[in-house]
């Protein structure tokens, strides 16, 4: 799966939430069923946009999450994630990443309208501005995803081999390798 729902901040302490899984099915064999002592409470949202798979899909580079400044990470990696929105020249259509339509139902109810609240204080200001103020009236669509791997950047830093990762984990068990 392209987007686990565990932040790992390393391979002995998983931070899991009760987020939605992207199919009953799937998540009942990849997500892990017991909740751990450290375990958040309450899923957000911005977690999606926060993991990073390695996949061409994602951004090419991620941060080390610490607690003093996590929800200004979150809001920073759903800020990185979120450059490849596209807005329509009518600005009635907004094209959001795949991972928006997999777990719609992280963003409030999973309406699209539900999500175009969510997302829009997070697209640049020019599509901000573009966007039709009735959100209501904004079709939603969903860019390609594209599975293919590569190395990630330490956001700020320098490249990250996610094969010999320590003080930040992916969960190996979810990668895939060329």
């Amino acid at each position: 799966l392209p987007q686990p729902s565990v932040i790992c901040s390393s391979p002995s302490n998983l931070l899991c939430t009760h987020t939605h899984s992207p199919s009953q099915f799937i998540g009942r064999f990849v997500l892990p069923k017991q909740v751990y002592k450290n375990a958040l409470r309450k899923g957000d949202y911005r977690f999606n946009f926060a993991l990073n798979c390695g996949s061409l899909s994602n951004p090419g580079a991620t941060q080390v999450y610490t607690a003093t400044g996590f929800d200004f990470q979150l809001d920073e990696a759903s800020r990185e994630y979120l450059k490849v929105v596209e807005v329509s020249s009518s600005g009635r259509t907004l094209t959001l990443p795949k991972i928006c339509q997999w777990y719609k139902n992280d963003f409030g109810n999973g309406r699209n309208e539900d999500i175009v609240r969510l997302v829009v204080k997070y697209l640049r200001e020019t599509d901000q501005r573009h966007l039709s103020p009735f959100l209501s009236e904004v079709r939603v669509r969903h860019l390609g995803y594209e599975y293919k791997c590569r190395h990630l950047q330490h956001a700020g830093s320098s490249y990250i081999d996610v094969a010999h990762l320590t003080s930040f984990s992916v969960c190996s068990s979810l990668l895939t390798t060329e």
